[in-house]
């Protein structure tokens, strides 16, 4: 069994195994990464499917917006699509997939292409996981920093504005997890 993975200075190597044999995993504090075995294999949907919240995964306003939606309260995502009207225009490659994304899944994305092969790796956007999962999936890797919206920052920001506990990113969040377990593949591949 081949592990994908290398020593990371502050955790040691990550090696959880779970009842598949082409795959364990690990949890790190800000994202979810994947170590996987087997071959590389594809032929209906990537093998391995990496994403994140849309509203982690935008690049308008010079990042400032990012900050905006996991600390703003739901109902204030009016003032956000009124002052960034486009924000939820995205880039995409020729495939479809994800032009911007945050660094970890792109160093995930770099080291499982490495092993697996750049055909069985994509990254994508929460709309676009239906052409990405497929019966041969067998993970979806997401990086998210705050899916829940209760770190401190987004608690003080949202109780500014009212009494509302959900911010635009746990929004987001709960949209793109719903969208996962909606796939007609989920016994297929693992989150």
């Amino acid at each position: 069994m081949t592990v994908i993975g290398s020593k990371l200075p502050h955790m040691g190597l990550l090696n959880n195994p779970v009842d598949d044999s082409w795959l364990s995993y690990g949890i790190l504090p800000d994202y979810l990464i994947i170590f996987a075995t087997g071959d590389n294999q594809m032929s209906q949907g990537r093998r391995i499917v990496l994403t994140a919240p849309l509203t982690e995964m935008i690049d308008h306003a010079g990042y400032f917006i990012q900050m905006a939606m996991a600390s703003l309260p739901i109902w204030m995502e009016g003032v956000i699509n009124k002052k960034y009207p486009e924000w939820r225009s995205v880039k995409r490659f020729d495939d479809g997939s994800a032009r911007v994304a945050p660094a970890g899944l792109r160093v995930l994305e770099k080291v499982m292409a490495r092993e697996f092969g750049d055909e069985n790796v994509v990254v994508c956007y929460p709309d676009d996981l239906g052409q990405f999962i497929g019966p041969e999936t067998r993970v979806v890797a997401v990086s998210t920093h705050n899916p829940l919206g209760v770190t401190f920052a987004a608690g003080v920001y949202t109780s500014i504005f009212g009494s509302s506990s959900e911010p635009i990113n746990n929004h987001y969040a709960q949209l793109m997890f719903d969208k996962i377990q909606a796939s007609p593949y989920r016994d297929g591949f693992k989150v």
